[in-house]
């Protein structure tokens, strides 16, 4: 499309071309999520990067791939995402600031993780038995995690 024809949409043009991409990204993430849940986390990452193209301001699908990162350890990848979110879409989106906690976690930064699961408590007061239960799940999660490893390592 021309430049001069993008100026030229109305208003309603431009919520009809949005409701059509956010239709569009929202099949990629469902695409995603269902590869996510095979534990093709690949192909997941890359179903939420093409939903991306359509919609670049999705909070979902940034936290989305960058869980799929967590999983892979590649909690470097991670964090761009999620800092993505908190910096420039939704400060205060509850669940960047819990898997970015659980990435700092696993690099072994405590006070990054500490500081993380202080905001999520401050930003979000509503949601303090999700946050409890995600701590729960991440701390048995490590555990079992470790200990497997600490197996294999023996």
């Amino acid at each position: 499309m021309t430049f001069m024809r993008q100026i030229d949409i109305s208003d309603e043009e431009r919520k009809i071309a949005r409701r059509e991409r956010l239709h569009i990204a929202t099949s990629f993430r469902r695409l995603g999520n269902a590869e996510y849940r095979k534990t093709n986390y690949d192909q997941a990452i890359k179903l939420y990067s093409q939903g991306l193209n359509y919609i670049v301001d999705s909070p979902v699908l940034y936290v989305n791939r960058s869980l799929c990162y967590i999983k892979k350890r590649e909690y470097k990848r991670a964090l761009i995402d999620l800092d993505y979110v908190l910096n420039q879409l939704d400060s205060n989106c509850v669940q960047a600031l819990l898997y970015k906690a659980g990435a700092l976690k696993r690099m072994n930064n405590e006070d990054g993780f500490e500081e993380c699961v202080a905001n999520a408590r401050r930003y979000n007061r509503s949601k303090s038995e999700y946050i409890d239960y995600f701590l729960d799940k991440m701390r048995t999660d490590f555990l079992k995690s470790s200990h497997v490893t600490q197996n294999i390592n023996d």
